[in-house]
């Protein structure tokens, strides 16, 4: 079963690159940067974009990970293949994994979901980074589960710790947000784990040394290229541009296209002190955004790059309302529900049926999914007599990406990477094996 729903997941993103024979819809927001990155490899400028016939200075802003991955392949499409055949393997990976822990009815639950999940779907057919880094991340968390499963630390458990450390590495390699979960990893194999603790400092120091040497050396390699002393410099711009101007714009009830008409843009090595200074001045403000974006971001369904990946996107009539507009959609749901929806239809639906359906079924999926969540964590996860502590595992890596990640410029993109995590555990709730499946291998041998 879990073979075909594979298949299937392989198929279905493997369908725009079989029936289109345009190839513009595979490029969104950052993808000409990768692509000018992959060119600079080809043409041996070192880690450095190809532009305007030359070399361009050394990039600092973007890891080499996924162009690394990209100059793997002769072209786009080789790329958007591999990214579907990489999905298709985390569905059946995980489903697997779950199948073997909590029931086949688990394993089948989750690698449905992932099978049809949209919002992957979209990126698997984009030159974008989410696929590659989500099978990272997932594949580095579930192999560390694995590794401290075993009834002891032996040599297999150590290959597996080793293991998850090079696929952490390799995560943080294609997006530095990766390093964030590193304390959460740590944490995990040296405190919660019920083993000698000489065993507990092995596992957490070799579970995060690969990725730690790895941010080591790239900051270092940035300072001297580039004189900048960081992974990357995305990080700074993001929480400048969008936390920051985002707070300012709630603090004064202002757009935030208007807050980045006067924003101040000289001195970005300042970016990250005069981000975090806005953020103290205003904490309630940054607090409600987040909370804000957090919940868009949870449920937002993939609108606009689905649009161009189904070839309709010169038919659509409105963008996505996106963290900022949606609260006038909502003030006018409670006006006119009716209105509201009517609105939204004809705004931003009726361009296709297939369009409405997808997003549609976006919408359904999610709030089964997080149905399914809610519904493990309230019988499960947090019960006094027998608490699972992989499943707590699972929702704080799950939260924690959808918390990095809520800003005004959150969109479902950012929701990919959590999936794999939900849909464990939305996979357990609604298959109800709780009373009738045991661990393979607890966590608590000592």
């Amino acid at each position: 079963m879990l073979s075909c729903i594979a298949c299937l997941a392989l198929l279905i993103r493997l369908l725009p690159l079989l029936l289109q024979s345009r190839t513009d819809w595979m490029t969104a927001n950052n993808s000409d940067v990768y692509l000018d990155l992959v060119q600079g490899l080809r043409h041996e400028c070192g880690f450095a974009a190809w532009t305007g016939g030359k070399c361009a200075a050394a990039e600092t802003s973007r890891t080499p990970g996924y162009p690394l991955f990209l100059a793997i392949f002769p072209s786009a499409g080789g790329a958007i293949a591999a990214q579907a055949v990489l999905w298709s393997g985390l569905c059946f990976m995980i489903g697997l994994f779950a199948g073997r822990r909590w029931g086949r009815a688990t394993g089948t639950a989750v690698c449905l979901m992932l099978a049809l999940d949209v919002s992957s779907f979209v990126y698997s057919n984009k030159i974008m980074t989410e696929v590659l880094f989500s099978v990272l991340l997932a594949t580095a968390s579930l192999t560390e589960l694995m590794g401290l499963e075993r009834s002891r630390f032996d040599r297999r458990a150590a290959g597996l710790i080793f293991l998850s450390s090079f696929l952490l590495a390799c995560a943080v390699a294609v997006r530095p947000i990766a390093q964030m979960m590193l304390p959460l990893s740590l944490l995990f194999a040296v405190f919660i784990w019920r083993g000698a603790w000489h065993h507990k400092l092995a596992i957490g120091v070799l579970v995060v040394s690969l990725p730690v040497l790895f941010t080591w050396g790239w900051k270092y390699r940035n300072w001297k290229e580039g004189g900048v002393n960081t992974l990357s410099t995305v990080g700074a711009v993001n929480l400048y541009d969008f936390r920051a101007a985002g707070t300012i714009a709630y603090a004064t009830g202002s757009s935030l296209e208007t807050v980045w008409q006067t924003w101040d843009q000289s001195d970005p090595q300042t970016f990250t002190h005069r981000g975090l200074e806005v953020i103290r001045q205003h904490p309630f403000a940054f607090a409600y955004l987040t909370c804000r974006t957090f919940l868009y971001l949870a449920v937002v369904p993939d609108r606009g790059p689905l649009a161009r990946v189904l070839g309709i996107e010169s038919e659509q009539k409105a963008e996505d309302p996106g963290s900022f507009r949606i609260g006038g959609v909502l003030s006018e749901a409670r006006r006119s529900p009716l209105h509201a929806l009517v609105s939204i239809y004809r705004n931003e639906l009726d361009s296709s049926v297939v369009f409405a359906f997808l997003v549609i079924l976006q919408l359904g999926m999610t709030l089964l999914i997080w149905t399914g969540v809610a519904y493990t964590v309230r019988l499960r996860a947090f019960s006094r007599s027998t608490p699972d502590i992989r499943m707590l595992f699972m929702l704080a890596m799950a939260l924690l990406l959808l918390i990095l990640a809520s800003g005004p410029e959150a969109t479902d993109r950012f929701r990919i990477p959590a999936m794999p995590f939900l849909a464990i555990l939305s996979g357990i709730g609604w298959s109800g094996t709780w009373s009738h499946s045991k661990p393979k291998e607890p966590l608590h041998r000592t």
